[in-house]
């Protein structure tokens, strides 16, 4: 499983999946692939966010790989509103 997890500066899970939770089936690869998530909307206030990465055994038994804040973003904005949003997140791997 390659899991992700967007965090707010606090370390407060904001966001995460991966690749079990979307049918993106890695058993069969072999070799070295790319996954790719896509996000098409994620409704944020301002604010710099870290976004986790890893890979595990299904049952998280196994840790193969994490790295916390592999990337950072900025949300920068005219506003402090907050709201809900639908998020529909792919995962699929590159070959």
């Amino acid at each position: 499983v390659v899991a992700y997890a967007i965090r707010d500066p606090a370390r407060n899970l904001v966001n995460s999946s991966n690749t079990s939770l979307l049918g993106v089936g890695l058993s069969s690869l072999e070799g070295t692939v790319k996954v790719a998530f896509t996000i098409d909307g994620l409704l944020l206030l301002n604010g710099i966010y870290e976004f986790d990465i890893g890979a595990h055994t299904t049952d998280g038994s196994a840790v193969y790989a994490h790295v916390e804040a592999a990337a950072r973003f900025a949300v920068v904005g005219p506003s402090r509103d907050t709201g809900v949003a639908h998020l529909p997140v792919r995962g699929e791997v590159i070959r």
